[in-house]
């Protein structure tokens, strides 16, 4: 693959998804290329889910027993029930089979959280599906898996991290933590924007430190790329089938993709014939792909500052066909048409919810900054009788129902619409759905 054709690649999906910034790095039989639009090779990206599959090696690496309960490595640990506390091991958290849910309310309004208090939040949340019944994505007991290897090796997580796995794999602009990252005085980290298949718009870093090895760290493609080169196969026998649909949000058939499994962080599937191995991460305004054919001789690696739609993959898919067929199709599209139908679908889903609300007028009065103990400022604001509540620079409206009850559409961020109430200078949300109280926020 020449760095002609993969700069066309790239440069097509850039101007395609309207990417402020994108980078992709191919190793093909041992030879290391990159190019980048809007970025550098070295500029890092948040790199969300991916950063499961670094923690999953760290903790075969440390020897830490991944068949035994974790409660009894680590006493603290606590699930919903006791039958479910003493029960889910490690090896369930890395495959992601313990029936519990995302959840990600519970987090995402709050990223004052220390990671501790992220996996000490499982306890009080529900499952959705039976104990090792299917795959579902769950990021809090990552978290916890990461303070099991703290317990285990004595070092922080980040720390070990870095000693026993980064470098010795010889990446040296990886990190485990926004904060780490700002703390070593790195300034090229991309920007993240969101869209929805419409103009970008620039939103803040996410602070995911709260997910530790759920998906705080950041990287650039040239060390996920060597990452996957190297670290891919090394992973466990056992898998787990994942419903298609609910990773990729689009039927996989679409894309010549079949037969989808899981282990430790990492999807194997049939890619036009071909076997694929590779990571997804989206964090907010920004998302990472990496990947090996192994039968290809190629590794890869595509980011870019901009979430919510399909521009990695369509980069992905175009890098992999060319190495299986020696030809690309365009991805670029079919990924935006995909994309399109998979957020009319969304919007379809929530609508019966929605229906039931009102084009109340909201007073201007309710506009203004909020502030919750806990979850910190939001802020309000109200335009032509209608109200929004801004997290991280992403608007999301909130409806008054016939009920007077009203609804917070996070559907593109939660796949949910939360209840809430907004009253004379307080507003009420119910981030948790499980939980009867609502989370108060005063001017």
């Amino acid at each position: 693959m020449t760095d002609e054709l993969l700069y066309e690649i790239a440069q097509a999906a850039a101007d395609c998804f309207g990417a402020p910034s994108l980078s992709v790095t191919v190793i093909r039989n041992g030879q290391l290329s990159g190019v980048s639009v809007g970025s550098t090779e070295s500029t890092l990206f948040q790199a969300g889910e991916i950063s499961k599959t670094f923690l999953s090696s760290a903790l075969r690496k440390s020897g830490t027993d991944t068949g035994r309960p974790v409660s009894r490595i680590s006493g603290w640990f606590r699930m919903k029930t006791d039958g479910l506390t003493g029960e889910v091991t490690l090896g369930d958290i890395m495959l992601q089979r313990t029936g519990l849910p995302p959840h990600e309310a519970s987090w995402f309004f709050n990223p004052g959280l220390a990671y501790r208090e992220t996996a000490e939040r499982v306890r009080y949340l529900d499952t959705a599906y039976g104990f090792r019944e299917r795959w579902c994505r769950q990021d809090h007991l990552f978290a916890a898996a990461s303070c099991v290897l703290e317990d285990v090796t004595g070092m922080s997580w980040g720390g070990y991290m870095g000693s026993e796995v980064l470098g010795p794999a010889g990446l040296k602009d990886t990190f485990c933590s926004l904060c780490e990252a700002e703390m070593s005085g790195r300034q090229d980290i991309a920007v993240p924007h969101f869209s929805s298949y419409g103009k970008p718009a620039e939103v803040s870093l996410w602070m995911t430190d709260l997910l530790a090895g759920g998906g705080s760290m950041l990287s650039c493609t040239r060390d996920l790329a060597i990452w996957a080169d190297t670290a891919s196969e090394d992973i466990s026998h056992e898998t787990v089938p994942v419903p298609g649909e609910e990773l990729f949000g689009f039927p996989p058939a679409a894309a010549g993709i079949r037969n989808i499994s899981y282990a430790d962080g990492w999807y194997i599937l049939d890619f036009l014939g071909s076997r694929l191995v590779c990571s997804y991460g989206k964090v907010g305004g920004s998302a990472v792909i990496c990947g090996k054919l192994p039968d290809e001789g190629m590794s890869f690696a595509a980011a870019c500052g901009i979430g919510g739609n399909y521009c990695t993959e369509a980069v992905a898919y175009a890098l992999c066909e060319h190495a299986i067929r020696g030809q690309y199709s365009d991805w670029n599209m079919r990924m935006t048409e995909l994309g399109k139908g998979v957020a009319e679908i969304k919007r379809s889903q929530n609508s019966s919810l929605l229906r039931m609300c009102t084009d109340d007028v909201f007073p201007s009065s309710v506009s203004g900054t909020y502030f919750n103990e806990g979850y910190g400022e939001a802020e309000f604001f109200e335009e032509y009788g209608r109200l929004f509540m801004t997290v991280f620079g992403i608007p999301m409206r909130i409806y008054r129902t016939e009920s007077d009850i009203c609804i917070l559409d996070a559907t593109q961020l939660l796949g949910d619409a939360l209840p809430c109430s907004v009253g004379d200078g307080r507003i009420e949300i119910l981030f948790e759905p499980q939980c009867k109280e609502m989370v108060l926020f005063r001017k």
